[in-house]
């Protein structure tokens, strides 16, 4: 009864960095890869909403998320790793690593402005001061409710902010 291995929950949330709101939303376990996610939220997004720019970390330097990028004329604005291939895969990814090679990694983040993606770290800070870590719920159906009524309520607070 004791010694039961929970898992971790993983949150993935596309937030648009002027307004601090979740555009965006899903909940995996601990099994399910960021890339995998990413191309999902990202195709789903991309069918309603029009946006410039992807911000993301190393995890999401995927030639798939690359190509759907492009497909939707979106500036890339993913780390990509240090010893990244420059003469085979995405065309856009191969781009963006010989830019960050040419210009060097402090260069790239001021001219891709990756600093903004600590706006992220923000909201994801702010989601845990104010809901926590723990998730009451027990079934998979209640949990990703619940995560979804804590992202809405702090979807609401942030636009009250705004408005003032």
């Amino acid at each position: 009864k004791w010694k039961i291995k929970r898992g971790w929950l993983k949150l993935h949330a596309a937030i648009n960095i002027n307004t601090h709101e979740v555009v965006h939303a899903v909940v995996t376990t601990e099994e399910t890869g960021d890339p995998t996610v990413a191309e999902h939220v990202l195709r789903e997004i991309t069918a309603t909403t029009r946006f410039k720019k992807l911000l993301a970390d190393g995890a999401y330097d995927k030639n798939s998320i690359f190509d759907l990028l492009k497909a939707n004329h979106i500036e890339p604005a993913i780390r990509t790793r240090k010893d990244a291939c420059t003469n085979k895969g995405s065309k856009l990814r191969r781009q963006e690593v010989r830019m960050k090679i040419n210009l060097g990694e402090e260069e790239w983040k001021t001219l891709k402005n990756y600093g903004d993606r600590w706006n992220v770290e923000i909201w994801f800070s702010a989601y845990k001061r104010g809901f926590g870590e723990q998730i009451l719920s027990t079934s998979w159906n209640g949990i990703t409710q619940e995560i979804m009524r804590n992202i809405l309520a702090l979807n609401w607070i942030y636009q009250k902010r705004c408005e003032l």
